[in-house]
């Protein structure tokens, strides 16, 4: 599957995830953008039957983020952050879509 290439700011991206959310249910939604080719926004919002498996969107930001050369966190059902190396991105997006087909 390939990734869209959006420039969207992390407000957006906030509302994106909540409306993304009331329309799918049950989800894992991770949103992340490249703003100015060197500004990553991200955004994380996972329904409550997730985070009862154990899935953390917390965690989640904070593995992309890092990957990256950011940071972020929040709670286990929401969380957002940041980074500063989009060529990071593709890799630990694959790797976190493999680990959640796992689920």
């Amino acid at each position: 599957m390939t990734l869209p290439k959006l420039q969207i700011p992390q407000a957006l991206l906030k509302f994106a995830v909540d409306k993304l959310s009331g329309m799918l249910g049950t989800s894992i939604i991770v949103l992340v953008s490249v703003i100015k080719d060197s500004q990553i926004a991200i955004c994380v919002k996972i329904s409550d039957e997730f985070v009862k498996k154990g899935i953390n969107a917390g965690k989640i930001v904070s593995e992309i983020a890092a990957a990256t050369g950011g940071k972020g966190g929040g709670r286990p059902n929401y969380a957002q952050g940041g980074g500063k190396n989009p060529e990071k991105l593709d890799e630990i997006l694959l790797k976190l879509k493999n680990d959640l087909k796992n689920i």
